[in-house]
């Protein structure tokens, strides 16, 4: 992934998070967990499962979870 998807990818994340906390839901970010895959990492591959597993499920709450630590996580590593 170039620096460019990477923007994309952690700026897609954060309003995911911010859409969710403003009531407006999850709507939309079905591609985000590919995306997650893509940065080739096994972990990132772990917490796109657990995106998509909760998608499905719909349990909100672990997937604002799931997205807040892969945000971080990216945050921390590319700054």
């Amino acid at each position: 992934m170039d620096h460019d998807q990477l923007r994309r990818l952690m700026r897609d994340l954060g309003d995911a998070v911010l859409a969710y906390q403003q009531g407006h839901g999850f709507l939309g970010i079905e591609n985000l967990p590919d995306e997650i895959e893509e940065l080739g990492d096994a972990s990132y591959a772990h917490h796109a499962r657990a995106i998509r597993d909760a998608l499905s499920r719909k349990a909100d709450r672990t997937v604002l979870s799931e997205l807040i630590l892969v945000l971080a996580k990216l945050e921390q590593q590319y700054g």
